[in-house]
């Protein structure tokens, strides 16, 4: 049996934020992170909030890739505060953060042990509701069931996955994409398009999953360049954000695959952002996986729809263009000193390994074969294996 996942309402449009202001509540816990508090994006927000009538506190202390620590210091400011709105504001960080904050403020019984438990059940909503609200173009965690928090000390990217912190509403307003810098455009795109892709060859894939897949890819596509060249273009803006939603309602009901899991495990171990991980390594991964013929025609399925030809090769070629237009490094030296990925080579392949996107990549990878792509990666080889 098959179940597609979506959060009960999405509203989008140039000045969508504007339903904040309608928002029957008492208080609103706004989870963000302290640039957008500095841009004043927050304050807008806030202001939203307070129309309708919310206290509301911020929690501006979210870094990228946030940490075990971060989830906690903020579920305890929750529990003070007991709000019945939590709001997720920013990047994939600040919606993850927010997503593992409100298990552990209706749930403080519960540990990290608890998350582990694969669909994981908590009981929310009995506290709180949660909004997201996505300041970048790419993550998809303001639809998703996922949420990714990083263990500082074991320099290890958790995934955890319950159907319930699907977001009850989700709030896209393209204008507050704006200030994004053109390398936070970049990658997030990239995140985007990896998305459509991997959940379109995933093992979970199905029919609900494949139009959203195939349309936020093309429109990757088409308007990133754009995006990044002007920022103030609010059309590419606007396309854009709309496709990294949809690029996450596809992984909600179907799964990201092998470049996440290799991008999880760089992004844990050398602090490379994740969607220049994912970005950079998918290429890679395109080439691996066609080994499997029926693999091989899904790929040249994408690249026959965006018009690139008709072969993995094909989209590989595309994928490379595109990151060349946007200056996307193509290969791992171009940012990553010799000795510091030869030194790291070993927990890479391990950490890789052990991810669970691992499981719906539609070829399994030997032990053996993680560091070859990592290495490949590296040095930026086709792969031949």
């Amino acid at each position: 049996m098959w179940r597609f996942r979506s959060p009960r309402a999405i509203y989008f449009g140039r000045g969508s934020i504007k339903y904040l202001e309608g928002l029957e509540g008492k208080r609103a816990f706004v989870v963000t992170d302290p640039i957008l508090k500095q841009l004043g994006i927050v304050d807008r927000v806030v202001e939203k909030l307070g129309k309708a009538g919310l206290e509301v506190r911020v929690f501006a202390e979210v870094e990228p890739n946030p940490s075990k620590e971060t989830v906690e210091r903020g579920a305890v400011q929750m529990r003070e505060f007991e709000p019945d709105w939590i709001v997720g504001l920013g990047g994939g960080s600040s919606m993850d953060a927010a997503k593992a904050m409100w298990v552990f403020y209706e749930r403080p019984d519960w540990t990290w042990k608890n998350l582990m438990v694969p669909g994981a059940k908590p009981g929310l909503r009995k506290k709180a509701r949660l909004i997201t609200i996505p300041t970048t173009s790419g993550t998809g965690s303001d639809v998703t069931w996922a949420f990714i928090i990083t263990d500082t000390q074991a320099q290890r990217k958790m995934a955890f996955a319950s159907s319930e912190v699907v977001a009850d509403t989700v709030v896209l307003d393209a204008a507050l994409a704006q200030k994004m810098p053109p390398r936070v455009t970049v990658d997030t795109g990239l995140d985007a398009l990896t998305h459509a892709i991997e959940s379109f060859v995933a093992t979970l894939r199905s029919d609900f999953v494949d139009g959203l897949a195939l349309r936020s890819a093309e429109m990757v596509m088409r308007w990133l360049p754009k995006a990044a060249a002007n920022g103030n273009d609010l059309e590419a803006r606007e396309h854009m954000h709309n496709a990294a939603t949809i690029a996450g309602l596809a992984i909600g009901s179907s799964n990201v695959a092998l470049a996440h899991a290799l991008g999880h495990s760089l992004g844990a171990t050398l602090h490379v952002t994740h969607g220049r991980s994912v970005g950079l390594l998918h290429p890679y991964v395109i080439q691996f996986n066609r080994r499997k013929k029926p693999v091989a025609d899904l790929y040249g399925e994408v690249a026959y729809h965006l018009r690139v030809g008709e072969t993995a090769e094909d989209l590989v070629s595309a994928l490379r263009g595109l990151m060349k237009r946007v200056e996307s490094p193509l290969a791992l030296k171009e940012f990553i000193p010799r000795d510091d990925f030869d030194r790291s080579l070993a927990a890479l392949a391990e950490k890789a390994q052990s991810d669970p996107c691992t499981l719906t990549n539609p070829v399994t990878p030997k032990p053996e074969e993680y560091p070859k792509l990592f290495q490949y990666a590296y040095e930026g080889k086709d792969v031949d294996f």
